[in-house]
């Protein structure tokens, strides 16, 4: 259970008869990236500057997102 991913979201969706549109926002809840009690990374969400901050001088270039924005057109199934 130290492998999975948890996160929640909401989203929009248009279907047509040839396209399916979609604008997704999610949210991350459990990172399994860090370990312990330190995977729910939704309790660093409300103070995150700090959380980003400490983030940012370990894994450097990269910055840590909590929301995650997925834009999608695929068929209908």
């Amino acid at each position: 259970m130290g492998q999975v991913a948890i996160g929640t979201g909401f989203g929009l969706r248009f279907d047509s008869d040839y396209f399916v549109i979609r604008l997704d926002a999610g949210l991350k809840v459990k990172d399994p990236q860090f370990s312990g009690s330190n995977q729910w990374v939704i309790k660093n969400f409300f103070d995150s500057k700090e959380f980003k901050e400490q983030y940012y001088q370990t894994h450097k270039p990269d910055r840590y997102n909590f929301i995650q924005y997925n834009f999608g057109i695929g068929m209908p199934f």
